[in-house]
């Protein structure tokens, strides 16, 4: 029986991948929280492997966790609570492995309320819940955050516990578990399998599968600062000797993201672009572009844990305020002229993700700019065709 439980975890969990996951990655934690139960199933599989090596004695400290509390936790156990605490888990295993294959097996969800426990007959702060009837779990997002991704492991596999029972009884905090006694043995026991599993994860270099993941930038921050190099093109065919169709320049932008999806931008670009007229004759215009407008940020792949996954794309409607100058020279003589216009942009970026919060992103645009320098007799009215490249920093 044993076999076949674990074989159907082991499918569930190998066609699933991600399946896991909680969420599209859009909220803070989704992707730590992603980490953390595939590392818990992942554990829990090598553990009910029926070719796992019996003699492997768990609940007790693995040498590499010397001097850490969570050895410390282990070294309290006496032999027989070891031999219990052992028998659990890989009784368990193949049970709590094909728990956590299946998304829709187990609910979790964000809360940024404190949680209190009732626990003889007082209340208690709690960094997790978890509800047997609804197969729910609760976290609170901050504290989650906040941990170590041990810390997270341990969390999480003391609440995964809670999920199982014992000669048909719940495992609570409270009350005796077989050799575990006291009115706190069952959060003695519970606390044990949670550092038992810590160390088999750690066992299998489950933490260092997911660094990757966990270092890569996230798309669901809400702030973003970006740097771009801008080029904008307008038709080369305008007949005007002093026409010059080719801007190109620096781009400082904000965007605040109002949800997942919608958010705002405001952005400050100066435009530069010249022009060789006659052997001595030069143009040089000069436009500052203040810009604001709404932007559409899609996510079109469903693994957050992956390098795509993260990365997305950002569509953007602006309002465009131009101002702009025009400088005609040669070496005896200038002219200068100025224009202000209301112009429209519309682009697409393309973010991919680094690491710690940066991101390389590049763009397509589209942008109506009609104005004229009256004194130099040039007008604007083609629309232009933008590309721009750049990074930014999400937080």
């Amino acid at each position: 029986m044993k076999k076949i439980i674990y074989g159907l975890a082991l499918i569930l969990g190998a066609s699933a991948g991600a399946s896991t996951f909680v969420g599209n990655g859009g909220n803070a934690g989704d992707v730590e929280l992603q980490v953390t139960i595939n590392q818990l199933q992942k554990a829990f599989v090598e553990t009910a492997k029926p070719s796992a090596d019996a003699a492997t004695k768990l609940c007790v400290c693995h040498e590499d966790f010397q001097g850490k509390p969570l050895c410390e936790m282990l070294k309290k156990l006496d032999e027989e609570q070891v031999r219990f605490c052992d028998a659990y888990i890989k009784e368990k295993s193949p049970e709590l492995a094909e728990l956590l294959a299946r998304k829709d097996r187990v609910h979790f969800s964000w809360t940024n309320d404190s949680i209190e426990v009732q626990e003889n007959g007082k209340l208690r702060d709690a960094d997790a819940v978890t509800s047997l009837e609804n197969k729910s779990m609760t976290l609170n997002q901050a504290r989650f955050l906040s941990m170590s991704d041990m810390d997270r492991v341990f969390l999480m596999g003391h609440e995964v516990f809670h999920l199982t029972s014992s000669n048909g009884k719940t495992l609570s905090d409270t009350g005796p578990v077989g050799p575990f006694k006291g009115a706190d043995g069952g959060r003695q026991f519970i606390n044990a399998m949670a550092a038992a599993i810590v160390m088999q994860i750690h066992k299998y270099d489950l933490f260092d599968e997911y660094r990757g993941a966990i270092r890569r930038s996230k798309s669901y921050k809400t702030k973003w600062v970006s740097l771009d190099i801008l080029s904008i093109t307008t038709d080369k065919s305008e007949p005007n000797a002093y026409y010059i169709n080719q801007h190109s320049g620096g781009r400082l932008g904000l965007r605040y993201q109002l949800t997942n999806e919608w958010g705002v931008v405001g952005e400050f670009a100066n435009l530069k672009g010249n022009k060789d007229i006659l052997t001595s004759i030069k143009g040089e215009e000069n436009k500052d572009v203040f810009s604001f407008g709404v932007a559409y940020r899609l996510v079109p792949f469903h693994n957050p844990l992956n390098f795509a996954g993260q990365s997305h794309f950002v569509f953007r409607g602006k309002v465009d305020l131009i101002q702009a100058k025009y400088k005609l020279y040669d070496p005896y003589v200038e002219m200068n002229d100025t224009a202000s216009t209301t112009g429209y942009s519309a682009d697409v970026n393309y973010f991919i993700p680094f690491l710690k919060g940066f991101w390389a992103q590049a763009g397509l645009g589209y942008s109506i700019q009609k104005y004229k320098f009256e004194k130099i007799n040039v007008e604007y009215k083609t629309n232009g065709l933008s590309l721009n490249t750049g990074v930014s920093y999400g937080f």
